[in-house]
């Protein structure tokens, strides 16, 4: 009921959840993707099952409307939260997770997350920094199914009539303690012509999260040039050392988190990640002493 990035190539995009099925794409593709596992969607179905609330959890899911939404979430979350995994799935768990760093991160996979008709953008749940001691993480893999029937999801999914009920897959990767990270846009929201970079010091999060304003960086899509800079006022910093999640003020808030070779690296990076996939890309990456992707969805701008 898992696999390994890389070996993934017979799974359908059901079992994998839109997140992981793009990540093993890009590692197909020769891309530097952090090395993980991915926990099948079909685990959660059958974690359902043998804990006797399957059918508690597809009925409540038929009766979900605009007024009973949260009382439903609530239900939902704790009903997955209870569930006892099999001690088989959780030694396949333990077993390959041995490879991985002692520090990961655990992300949510649903099904028809990152597709060609919804992204489900910062919808689902993730966490860093998680220690990968087996009982951490069966924890955190609960969290992550039961993201599929958080309040914010469900009022997507109802908005959206995007069905309720689906397969939640779980990514485990390696940490990445980047330096800097951010978000590539392969195609200006705007000014089509330009490739939109935007980075910080330390972890993503910020710059995802909209904690702080980010450096700022334009790339013209036809002759590869940097166009313009703009330096952020990055005054924190989230990094992840150990276990430890630490945001301290940044003393370098006024100097540019990413050096022009690594601009070119991850523009050349980024059209080539557009052509895997056919259209504009939103790019999640992290540099440490090389540059990782960390997660790339359709966009349509």
């Amino acid at each position: 009921m898992l696999g390994r990035f890389g070996t993934l190539e017979n799974v359908p995009r059901s079992e994998l959840g839109g997140k992981a099925y793009s990540l093993n794409r890009l590692i197909e593709s020769h891309i530097d993707v952090p090395v993980g596992i991915v926990i099948f969607s079909s685990c959660f179905i059958e974690s359902l099952k043998t804990n006797n609330v399957y059918n508690e959890v597809t009925a409540c899911c038929q009766d979900i409307n605009s007024v009973n939404i949260l009382q439903s979430s609530r239900r939902l979350t704790s009903l997955v939260m209870q569930c006892e995994i099999d001690d088989s799935i959780i030694n396949e768990i333990k077993k390959n997770a041995e490879g991985l760093e002692q520090f990961v991160s655990v992300r949510s996979s649903a099904a028809s997350e990152d597709g060609e008709y919804h992204t489900f953008a910062g919808l689902h749940d993730s966490f860093l920094n998680v220690d990968r001691n087996t009982e951490t993480l069966t924890d955190f893999i609960k969290k992550c199914w039961a993201s599929l029937f958080n309040e914010r999801a469900l009022i997507y999914r109802t908005k959206k009539n995007i069905p309720i009920f689906e397969g939640m897959a779980v990514v485990i990767q390696d940490m990445v303690q980047a330096k800097s990270s951010g978000v590539l846009y392969t195609r200006h929201p705007i000014e089509k012509k330009y490739l939109l970079i935007e980075s910080a010091f330390g972890i993503g999060d910020s710059v995802v999260d909209g904690v702080i304003k980010p450096d700022s960086i334009l790339v013209d899509r036809n002759t590869l040039e940097i166009v313009s800079k703009e330096v952020g006022t990055k005054k924190t910093k989230t990094e992840f050392r150990n276990g430890v999640h630490t945001t301290s003020e940044n003393d370098q808030g006024e100097m540019f988190s990413i050096g022009d070779g690594a601009i070119n690296e991850l523009t050349s990076i980024g059209l080539n990640i557009e052509k895997i996939f056919g259209t504009t890309q939103d790019i999640e990456w992290a540099f440490d002493d090389k540059l990782w992707v960390i997660q790339s969805r359709n966009v349509d701008f």
